[in-house]
C-alpha cells in the first residue's frame, strides 16, 4: 500500500524531529539565541523578534523561507533537509560574522 510507505505520519514526524533537532542544534552550537519548540511538526521560533528577523533574512538570501512557525512536508527528503542544514549554517556564518 503506498499510503504506508509514502505518506506515513510517522514520516512527518521522524522528518521534522530531524530537521528541526538539528536546526536547533546549529543555532545552540553557533551561539544564536533562538530556538525552535513545541511540537515537530508545527514548532514555533522563539527568542527576540529582531534576531529572528535577521536569521530569517539571512536564510532567504541562502535560499530558505522560514515562518514564525515553520514545517516540513511529504516531498522532504534526507537530501532535501541535508541541503537545508548546509544553507543555513552559511546563513548563521554570515550573521556571526555581521554581514547580515
Amino acid at each position: 500500500d503506498w499510503s504506508s510507505d509514502v505518506c506515513s505520519s510517522d514520516l512527518l514526524w521522524e522528518t521534522s524531529t530531524r530537521l528541526w533537532a538539528e536546526l536547533n542544534r546549529l543555532l545552540n552550537g553557533n551561539g544564536l539565541a533562538i530556538r525552535l519548540g513545541g511540537l515537530a511538526v508545527c514548532p514555533l521560533f522563539n527568542g527576540d523578534a529582531a534576531l529572528i528577523n535577521n536569521f530569517f533574512r539571512e536564510a532567504y538570501r541562502q535560499g530558505v523561507s522560514f515562518y514564525n512557525v515553520p514545517y516540513v512536508n511529504y516531498s522532504h527528503k534526507d537530501q532535501d533537509l541535508d541541503e537545508t542544514l548546509d544553507r543555513v549554517a552559511q546563513a548563521i556564518e554570515t550573521l556571526k560574522n555581521g554581514l547580515g
